[in-house]
């Protein structure tokens, strides 16, 4: 079985990271939404709330309240674990982002899994990246996927990772997320 997941970001055509003028709207937006939200909410204040929010405190988030919107909860608190970090990075906030929440999604899998499954399960996990070219009358956006992680979980559970040999030498960037 083969499980793809990850994270996505978008760049517009002026080259900005995190958005991207979907089709049917008259201005750029962020991409992804739910996590460029969860990320500003977390650095309000020079981001004093974000141990709060990582505890799912509702007085730091009024969203853990709102048992419709579950996803977005998870998605704050998880960057809100990571807020700091994003921050820090030197690729910038809006590259960071997509990078640190495709390694989280990874990790959560694997806790889901448990470390153990009946079959052999190939992980591939990276960011999808919408991309907008052309010029802003008639752009289109072209989808890519920067795989970062490829592996197999074991039912003995091992992993055996499988990158290098599905996609090359792994490249790597200023700093590895």
């Amino acid at each position: 079985m083969l499980v793809i997941c990850g994270s996505h970001v978008g760049v517009d055509i002026d080259g900005s990271v995190g958005r991207i003028h979907r089709h049917g709207m008259s201005e750029p937006s962020d991409a992804c939404g739910s996590a460029v939200a969860a990320y500003r909410n977390a650095a309000k204040d020079k981001f004093s709330r974000c141990t709060a929010i990582a505890l799912g405190d509702s007085v730091a988030y009024s969203g853990f309240a709102d048992k419709f919107d579950v996803q977005q909860s998870h998605v704050q608190r998880t960057v809100a674990q990571e807020a700091l970090a994003i921050a820090a990075d030197s690729r910038g906030e809006m590259t960071a982002l997509p990078l640190i929440l495709a390694r989280r999604i990874a990790e959560e899998l694997e806790e889901v899994v448990g470390g153990h499954t009946p079959f052999p399960l190939a992980v591939l996990n990276g960011v999808q990246i919408n991309v907008e070219r052309g010029n802003t009358d008639d752009a289109v956006v072209e989808d890519y996927f920067l795989p970062l992680r490829f592996y197999v979980m074991h039912p003995d559970g091992s992993k055996e990772d499988i990158f290098s040999e599905a996609f090359g030498p792994e490249v790597t960037t200023a700093k590895s997320a």
